[in-house]
């Protein structure tokens, strides 16, 4: 039986395939952040997929998420050619929505916020990409008096290979009350690797 498990897995490793689920892992000197993604559909894994992860920090905080993410809503590609090779410029659009649950040392809260994330290659440097995203829940989508939640990030990328991106970057999440001061559930820069399969 175990040796069914590891055949499988060295043909999979060794397939040619395009594997469209990822495992997305970064640090911070206070908190650690795990997703995976997995599409919607196997037959056409690059126009949807849902997503699962959780950040924990030392102060406490925990938020645990599950959503479904649009791709390629907005693409734009432009190509450069040189005598040696072709190259292009790629920017990509894509927008969901995902359901968060918060639990923090001062409350609980819970929230459906909707959001966009962006990334664009340079055709000079095709191995970097800058990306980014932000999801906002209004008064509507939130729970247990919270009157919005925000989450905006930004990062560097490299692609190590074409199956793994190592990044640095920034993430600011906060849960907004009217009567009450904000609560950061997390902030700051991080760095992390992603690798799909």
């Amino acid at each position: 039986m175990l040796l069914r498990h590891i055949v499988a897995f060295a043909l999979l490793a060794t397939s040619t395939a395009v594997w469209a689920d990822t495992v997305d892992v970064n640090l911070r000197s206070h908190g650690i952040q795990m997703q995976y993604g997995f599409p919607v559909n196997e037959d056409n894994p690059e126009k949807s997929a849902f997503h699962a992860g959780a950040i924990y920090n030392s102060d406490g905080n925990m938020i645990g998420e599950f959503g479904v993410l649009f791709k390629k809503l907005g693409s734009n590609a432009s190509s450069a050619s040189t005598a040696s090779h072709t190259s292009s410029s790629m920017f990509i659009l894509d927008a969901g929505f995902k359901g968060v649950a918060v639990n923090t040392k001062p409350t609980t809260a819970s929230a459906i916020p909707l959001g966009i994330h962006a990334r664009f290659s340079s055709s000079a440097i095709p191995r970097y990409g800058i990306a980014g995203q932000y999801y906002y829940a209004p008064l509507i989508l939130t729970t247990s008096g919270a009157d919005r939640y925000t989450e905006g990030s930004l990062r560097v990328e490299y692609e190590v290979t074409p199956y793994t991106i190592a990044y640095a970057g920034y993430r600011k999440i906060t849960l907004g009350y009217k009567l009450s001061p904000n609560v950061k559930l997390d902030s700051g820069y991080h760095i992390g690797v992603q690798v799909s399969f």
